[in-house]
């Protein structure tokens, strides 16, 4: 709802109370020989803030999870275990429909939050959470998928907050790798839920956005099978498990990616030669092209199978083709001009 009065400029929740959220993130160094050290410096960061808020009166701790089933008739569970004084107050669990990890993580987030700000002597609440992200997306009235969960938080926090000027949350993020007990028994709390099945489920935006995703893939994966679709000059190739590549639009796709630090030539060369579209005397006798088709070793036709194989001016296996893109990649390695198209003339473009 991008009129809800939650989202208005300067009476959104994070306008107004500024100063009474808060987020503790954990960002991992980059260097792998950095990350065990700063794991275990955000265990003993994590351990001090739950036992100083312990020691607080008056304050609620809360650690949320959620899971997402593999199968899509059954239910995504959001739960939260919540702590005051060094014991747990209270836990619960909720079938959330079907909807994706973060909406399914918002709902922990909400239903933890309302749940302690309902009691009376209740100051301030921590949250430990895996989803950062979806702490953030908590606090934001905007439009996005789990709307309705960002609402209803940013309502009930703005009367919590407007009722006394102590009162403040602060989310932090506990990495999932760390298994720190507190979190990890909210976790098994909420994973050893049996599967719940349902009809009618409800739904988010994100969620129907993955499965029309999805489906698009998976016919793009049917056609693909099919010469027709893909051309019957493709260069087929296969997987480590020597099955077909197969298309994906996922982290730069099935082709383009392994290219990720490659030169725009070494790319363009790549696509060349995988669509059959490089200047080869094939290509120039398929397409009437002027030009030399013969190569340049004598074969009569130059071909991309020829140049893979049999060519003396190429540097090759003995296969007439690779089987997969890292043999492709070793290939245009060792031979940096073929498939590639010549410059042109000096003055031409």
């Amino acid at each position: 709802d991008p009129t809800a009065e939650e989202n208005q400029p300067g009476v959104r929740l994070t306008h107004r109370f500024a100063d009474r959220i808060a987020f503790d993130e954990f960002v991992p160094p980059r260097e792998l020989s950095e990350r065990k050290e700063a794991l275990e410096e955000r265990e003993r960061v994590l351990e001090s803030k739950f036992t100083m808020v312990n020691e607080i009166p008056n304050a609620y701790i809360a650690a949320t999870d959620a899971t997402v089933p593999r199968e899509v008739r059954h239910q995504a569970i959001a739960g939260y275990m919540v702590h005051s004084s060094s014991r747990m107050v209270t836990k619960a669990k909720f079938a959330a429909g079907r909807v994706t990890a973060p909406d399914a993580e918002l709902y922990a987030l909400r239903a933890a939050i309302i749940r302690m700000i309902q009691f009376d002597d209740c100051n301030m609440i921590m949250i430990f959470t895996d989803h950062i992200a979806a702490a953030k997306r908590a606090m934001d009235p905007s439009v996005h998928s789990g709307q309705g969960h960002s609402l209803a938080m940013c309502a009930e926090l703005s009367k919590w907050f407007s009722g006394d000027p102590e009162h403040s949350i602060e989310f932090v993020q506990v990495p999932s790798k760390l298994g720190w007990d507190i979190y990890l028994a909210a976790h098994d709390y909420v994973r050893d839920t049996p599967a719940v099945l349902g009809r009618h489920l409800e739904t988010s935006l994100d969620s129907v956005r993955q499965a029309v995703a999805k489906s698009c893939g998976d016919s793009w994966i049917s056609e693909f099978q099919h010469t027709s679709y893909r051309g019957k000059h493709f260069l087929q190739m296969r997987d480590m498990r020597d099955w077909p590549l197969k298309p994906c639009v996922l982290k730069g796709g099935t082709w383009l990616s392994v290219t990720a630090t490659e030169s725009l030539a070494t790319k363009a060369r790549m696509s060349q030669c995988i669509l059959g579209h490089a200047p080869l005397g094939e290509y120039r006798a398929r397409f009437n092209i002027d030009g030399e088709i013969q190569c340049r070793c004598g074969t009569f036709i130059e071909t991309r199978a020829h140049l893979f194989g049999r060519c003396s001016f190429t540097q090759h296996s003995k296969t007439d083709s690779p089987r997969c893109l890292g043999e492709l990649m070793d290939f245009l390695w060792a031979n940096p001009r073929t498939f590639a198209f010549e410059a042109p003339s000096e003055g031409i473009g």
